[in-house]
């Protein structure tokens, strides 16, 4: 007797519907679970509102290339003034020197060149970090002075120069400790506090000249 032989096509359409049918069934709560876990994933890496992570997300972007962070305002104008002050300083210092009677007095606009100069290389640093055009020129102000005391020499040019350097010193000492309070910059912070100190002791200086010239 032989044995009946199947085939495919024996199987009537109803069974390869049920078949099929079964098969969809089984396979679409993994394909659920797929499509669940991708937009668990698409909606974990979207920054949510408040979100402290997503929120240093968005000062990183206000940052300069390199990590550098923007200069305030008044930060940017200290910079420009600081700058603009240092100038004076050592152009003023060179005048004195050629200028001026008293040995003493050549000593002080010595000092003003070295440590003026020095504070506008450390300050140049800042100026670069963040496209600031360096060195500014000398305020108008400062320029004018300097015009009016080309020609004075002697112990006149001695007293109107240390006159100067005691009132532009109190100014600056001044500016220095109010930009201590206002500025956030890491490298203008170290410019703040290591120049402070600085220009406090030419002030203490200037006063001692002017002093010893009144006896």
């Amino acid at each position: 007797m032989k044995t009946p032989r199947f085939s495919i096509r024996s199987i009537s359409r109803p069974l390869w519907l049920t078949v099929g049918v079964s098969c969809a069934l089984a396979l679409s709560p993994i394909a659920v679970r797929a499509q669940s876990t991708e937009a668990q994933k698409e909606e974990a890496s979207k920054p949510q509102p408040n979100d402290p992570a997503a929120s240093k997300k968005g000062e990183l972007n206000t940052a300069k290339p390199g990590g550098t962070v923007k200069l305030t305002d008044k930060e940017v104008g200290f910079v420009k003034e600081a700058g603009a002050g240092n100038a004076a300083e050592v152009k003023m210092g060179e005048l004195a020197l050629k200028n001026a009677e008293s040995q003493e007095v050549k000593d002080f606009a010595q000092m003003m060149i070295k440590d003026h100069a020095a504070a506008n290389e450390d300050l140049s640093v800042v100026a670069k970090n963040h496209n600031i055009n360096f060195p500014p020129d000398a305020p108008e102000k400062e320029k004018a002075l300097g015009k009016k005391m080309l020609d004075v020499k002697g112990k006149a040019f001695d007293e109107a120069y240390v006159k100067h350097a005691v009132k532009d010193h109190t100014d600056d000492v001044a500016e220095y400790k109010k930009a201590k309070s206002e500025v956030k910059d890491e490298k203008l912070v170290e410019y703040v506090a290591k120049t402070t100190p600085i220009i406090e002791g030419h002030l203490a200086e200037a006063k001692k000249l002017e002093a010893s010239m009144k006896k």
